[in-house]
């Protein structure tokens, strides 16, 4: 007759309830990220007002295009463009997004990951609907920042600041001296990144970048995408969490969908 080890019943026992656990706190965070995000909008609206003073006159300079960015506007994870045959993960986000902020810090470690092992490519796409009406608000000015930060070899750990640094507001002195102090920016790196902030050198490919968001029906952040496909990360309304931030059901989800 056969006998079920104790070891192995532990074992097992002990993986469902770290699995139940890592649920729980990723349904909580998503959860907390809805707030987030009303919450910022209130207090974004001064800080855009009293920039949009300051900058709002000023013409942007000669226009340029990210190195590592691809044909749909987004920039590449790790400057790592597509491969044939492995599966290619599109990000959109948007910088004031809080459900994006809070994605970032469970599921970026994740793709920085898979995307270092050679399983996916991955790019960011980012709107700034949530400016409003604002000409140049905080997740404008943020995504022509992160562009600058490309040019220079920083866009990952500029990205990932962005979101870290999210309820600053986004104002200058965070975009172009704090943020880049913070990752290492430094010397003629720096001074290049302030010049193309300064002359606003992505402008026009940021704005590309949210013309193709509203164009192409994406509608929402955070959204991920594999091909056509969407992924579905969290679903709002059953509140249950479809894909966990751990690399292997990440994976798994990405090549389901790859295979389609």
């Amino acid at each position: 007759m056969a006998t079920t080890n104790p070891g192995s019943r532990r074992a097992t026992l002990r993986q469902q309830q770290e699995a139940e656990e890592r649920a729980r706190r990723t349904k909580r965070i998503m959860l907390a990220s809805i707030g987030i995000g009303a919450i910022l909008i209130i207090a974004i609206v001064a800080i855009v007002a009293s920039q949009l003073l300051n900058r709002g006159g000023e013409s942007a300079g000669e226009q340029l295009t990210p190195p590592n960015a691809s044909g749909e506007h987004g920039v590449y994870v790790q400057a790592k463009p597509p491969v044939d045959g492995i599966p290619h993960v599109v990000v959109w986000g948007d910088y004031q997004c809080g459900g994006c902020a809070a994605n970032d810090q469970l599921y970026g470690p994740v793709i920085d990951e898979l995307v270092t092992s050679g399983d996916i490519t991955a790019e960011v796409r980012q709107a700034h609907f949530m400016d409003r009406q604002a000409e140049r608000g905080p997740s404008k000015r943020a995504a022509m920042a992160a562009a600058a930060a490309d040019e220079v070899g920083f866009f990952d750990a500029y990205h990932q600041s962005l979101y870290i640094n999210q309820q600053s507001g986004y104002t200058d002195q965070v975009l172009r001296e704090l943020i880049p102090e913070a990752i290492g920016m430094s010397g003629d790196d720096l001074d290049r990144f302030q010049d193309r902030y300064d002359a606003y050198s992505f402008e026009e490919w940021v704005d590309g970048a949210h013309q193709l968001f509203t164009d192409s029906g994406v509608n929402s952040t955070p959204s991920y995408y594999v091909g056509d496909e969407r992924l579905v990360i969290y679903d709002q309304e059953t509140e249950t969490v479809q894909v966990e931030p751990v690399a292997e059901d990440f994976l798994s989800a990405v090549n389901e969908l790859f295979g389609s």
